[in-house]
């Protein structure tokens, strides 16, 4: 009796997963490019945007990053994708990283999880959570200076074209 119960759930599991808080990532379950590729006018069309939400700001730095990095190596994306678009996203994540002073080596795979824990420690009032990311790489200004940039980032015009471009060429891909 108990297995049938448990099997009977079995289609609810993911379910489960689902909750009321904040994806820690840019990436959602499934094609982790397509949906914030086709968001990404909305998420970093305009950084000017988030003028005094530092969280939103990160996050959206963090799409950038994501898109940026998951194009010039993901398999399913890569050949189909066109090499100027993915170059633009490059040019606007550079334009992004110079704004906030993030070293312009480091790796996604850091500034991604780094950018996602700042905006989380934002988003649940711990400032001193989010100033001990800041302090540390990849971010080069200290704390005080790069929580200040990210809550009054200007308008990036790469950054800006590259949403546009992403989004259109998402838009014509029929997958």
């Amino acid at each position: 009796m108990h297995r049938r119960t448990l099997l009977a759930l079995l289609p609810l599991l993911p379910l489960a997963a689902c909750g009321e808080g904040k994806t820690t990532s840019p990436v959602g379950f499934g094609d982790s490019i397509r949906r914030p590729g086709l968001a990404a006018p909305w998420t970093f069309g305009d950084f000017s945007r988030f003028d005094g939400q530092p969280a939103a700001a990160a996050r959206a730095v963090a799409a950038l990053e994501h898109l940026a990095a998951s194009f010039a190596n993901d398999p399913f994306w890569t050949p189909e994708f066109s090499v100027t678009t993915a170059f633009q996203l490059r040019k606007g994540r550079d334009e992004a990283r110079a704004a906030l002073g993030i070293d312009p080596e480091a790796l996604a795979d850091v500034t991604i999880p780094a950018l996602d824990a700042v905006a989380a420690a934002l988003e649940m009032g711990d400032r001193a959570a989010a100033e001990q990311w800041l302090g540390a790489a990849p971010f080069r200004l200290g704390a005080a200076e790069t929580l200040r940039r990210l809550s009054s980032l200007p308008r990036l015009p790469e950054a800006e074209r590259a949403a546009q471009m992403t989004a259109a060429e998402l838009a014509q891909t029929p997958r």
